[in-house]
């Protein structure tokens, strides 16, 4: 089986802090839908929205997301009160081709917000894959006696 790679970096520096997010096109396509929005939160290194996914509407996904304190909020903090992180990045339009965004959002994380939610966001994104985005095959073979 091929091995994935999902890329995030987070780097403050004088400007403030940004994030450079590129995951496999099979995190995007999960996310992708007819709907798209730009944010007024998070944008590129010009100053311009950056275009994202609509929540997806998937009962397991919701579950999910409620049964590992997580939320997908495209725009708002990465880390709620230390209790939840939030996974709203990966609904960004060209996430499969990389993406950098900025925040006035991300100013406010310490470093030690940043190891937390990178930590949070490693564990959460390799459950998502193995629970969603993995290619599984399974067969069955029924044999009985009448």
């Amino acid at each position: 089986m091929k091995k994935q790679k999902l890329r995030i970096t987070i780097r403050r520096d004088i400007k403030g802090i940004y994030i450079y997010l590129k995951a496999p096109a099979d995190f995007e396509n999960f996310f992708k839908n007819e709907k798209i929005s730009r944010s007024a939160k998070w944008q590129n290194a010009k100053g311009v929205g950056i275009d994202y996914y609509s929540e997806n509407n998937n009962y397991a996904f919701s579950k999910f997301l409620e049964n590992h304190s997580v939320f997908s909020d495209f725009g708002k903090t990465l880390i709620d009160n230390y209790t939840s992180i939030n996974i709203g990045i990966l609904r960004a339009v060209g996430i499969s081709k990389g993406i950098k965004m900025y925040s006035k959002h991300f100013d406010e994380l310490s470093n030690l917000d940043i190891d937390y939610f990178l930590q949070k966001f490693a564990n959460i994104t390799k459950r998502l894959w193995r629970e969603f985005l993995q290619k599984k095959e399974v067969k069955v073979l029924l044999t009985y006696e009448v």
